[in-house]
């Protein structure tokens, strides 16, 4: 029998017990076991044999104020959450300040969603002058804080729960993406620093920290914390292949794929890892190892969808364009919410001169997600490439309007209204450009060459040149 190392001092109780489930009798056992067993079974989420539990031992022990407790945590365990309400209801008649059952109240609280009650009843019960605060219960009122929206107590909460017991994996990793919830990576990355400082050997606050900064495109930094953290684990899949993916965004394509492969785990052989391979070789314009690695992806998981965007995109870069439709069209039938999909859609057939299935592409795009710089402008330039500058203006007019003054619209904007021969408007928003971004001139020489051929528009620039 499979007994976990928290459990080890109760083997003898927990493996009687069961030897009298395998001979069908009955056996006494004090109320103190019953606990115990009823804990053990509910840890192994064999919540059938924890009900026979507490059935017995109710048999024996039928006032017993513990094994009716018990019962109501059962109950919530299958959740059946009025049930247990009803039985804690009953309790409270008997012991209204007994800390666990306000504690269980308000688990079956946080169960029904109902956060502002479970976190009147976790304060209620952590104010209690004899309870002693525990990691556990620290926790559970964080998650309650977390899933009612408020990151900024949760964070403050997972903080404390850290302090307790900085070795608590899920409370790292919970912190980490709270931080990340309220868009304060910044602090979180400070935080972690802390941590790691104070406890230098705790691999999970290290990879944590990683990963933030990661996520807030610190690569140098966030390289420097995944060689630490595999140091401490160089086996952890989650911290070869963050190293891996910061490897790639710092354009190390050879590093990258070589720490990809020291994931050794079969078991970790999984989508990401073949995908990041394949990205790796699809930069190096390695066609033939990127299309092979993709191909692997698609065997461990025909549905992943970035491994067919993948496809699209390598055959794209080889000409074969057909192919790539139609592994786009295979990952948006997958997401068809995916608004970079789309985009990458109307990228391919704009290049393609299928302009009004282009335009349906970037539109659908639009419809998911109006924030995204690349797509207004892959837009605008699939309608240039076509003469619609009409239509290219509306779309320039769009993209300020939604994400505001950013120089890549400015420098589409000046180009459609140059090819509209409205030199003096264009004039104008070049000026605009130059004033908001001092070192644009050069961007837009190298987007739009023919701004050279508007005589205007050039000595604008060589002026600009000249005064800064």
């Amino acid at each position: 029998m499979n007994i976990p190392p928290e459990f080890s001092e109760d083997r003898t109780i927990i493996e009687r017990f069961n030897e009298m489930l395998n001979r069908k009798s009955e056996s006494f056992f004090d109320v103190g076991e019953y606990e115990t067993i009823v804990d053990f079974y509910l840890s192994t989420f064999d919540t059938q044999v924890a009900s026979e539990a507490i059935e017995q031992g109710l048999r024996q022990h039928p006032q017993s104020f513990e094994l009716k407790l018990r019962k109501a945590q059962i109950h919530l365990s299958i959740g059946e959450a009025a049930e247990a309400l009803a039985q804690l209801s009953a309790l409270e008649l008997i012991e209204p300040n007994n800390s666990e059952l306000m504690v269980l109240r308000a688990d079956v609280y946080s169960f029904q969603q109902h956060f502002e009650k479970a976190i009147a009843w976790y304060l209620r019960a952590m104010d209690m002058v004899h309870v002693e605060v525990n990691s556990n219960l620290v926790l559970s009122l964080a998650l309650a804080y977390l899933n009612q929206g408020n990151d900024l107590d949760g964070i403050s909460r997972l903080i404390e729960v850290i302090e307790l017991d900085p070795t608590n994996d899920f409370a790292l990793e919970k912190l980490r993406s709270a931080y990340q919830s309220a868009d304060l990576d910044h602090e979180g990355i400070w935080t972690f620093k802390s941590i790691c400082k104070k406890w230098p050997k705790i691999f999970e606050a290290r990879l944590q920290l990683a990963l933030l900064q990661s996520d807030a495109e610190q690569f140098m930094d966030s390289l420097e914390s995944f060689d630490i953290a595999i140091a401490l684990n160089d086996k952890d899949p989650v911290a070869l292949l963050g190293k891996a993916e910061v490897l790639y965004h710092m354009d190390r394509y050879r590093e990258a794929i070589k720490t990809y492969k020291k994931v050794k785990n079969p078991r970790d052989l999984n989508t990401a890892m073949l995908c990041g391979i394949a990205e790796c070789h699809e930069q190096l314009e390695e066609h033939p190892e990127a299309l092979d690695f993709y191909q692997k992806c698609l065997q461990v998981n025909p549905d992943y969808a970035d491994a067919h965007i993948g496809l699209a995109i390598v055959y794209d870069q080889m000409g074969k364009i057909t192919s790539a439709l139609g592994h786009l069209r295979i990952a948006l039938e997958i997401e068809p919410e995916n608004y970079e999909y789309w985009q990458i859609q109307g990228e391919i057939l704009g290049v393609a001169g299928e302009t009004e299935r282009s335009v349906f592409a970037f539109e659908q795009s639009l419809k998911f997600e109006q924030g995204d710089e690349k797509v207004y402008c892959g837009y605008i330039d699939v309608l240039c490439k076509d003469l619609q500058f009409e239509n290219a203006l509306d779309i320039v007019g769009r993209a300020f309007e939604q994400i505001g003054n950013q120089e890549e619209i400015y420098m589409r904007g000046v180009r459609v209204l140059a090819e509209m021969n409205n030199i003096t408007e264009a004039e104008q928003l070049l000026a605009m450009m130059l004033k908001e971004f001092v070192f644009s001139d050069s961007l837009l020489l190298s987007y739009y060459p023919d701004v050279t051929q508007h005589v205007s528009l050039y000595e604008t620039i060589q002026n600009h040149k000249k005064t800064r």
